[in-house]
């Protein structure tokens, strides 16, 4: 499930998307490397399905598991609508 108020375009152009995603009452921080364009979408669909790596990241100053997103379906699993807007 994802936690839409977190998501956000980040780069100096925007090009990569940053979010948070929660499953099962944990939430991890995901990195999409060049999916910017879906934050907008992300917001109006509501929900979203991601296949990903986890990496441990020491970017705020400690080691915490993030998770570098490698494919994104925008809205649930088979929602034509949200699947035209991104893909």
């Amino acid at each position: 499930m994802l936690d839409t108020d977190t998501k956000r375009r980040i780069g100096r152009r925007g090009d990569h998307l940053e979010m948070h995603l929660t499953h099962g009452g944990r939430t991890r921080r995901a990195l999409g490397w060049n999916m910017g364009a879906a934050c907008d979408a992300l917001g109006r669909a509501g929900s979203c399905g991601a296949a990903f790596t986890c990496r441990i990241s020491n970017f705020s100053g400690k080691p915490e598991v993030e998770l570098h997103i490698k494919d994104l379906w925008i809205g649930r699993y088979g929602d034509a609508a949200a699947a035209k807007e991104f893909g």
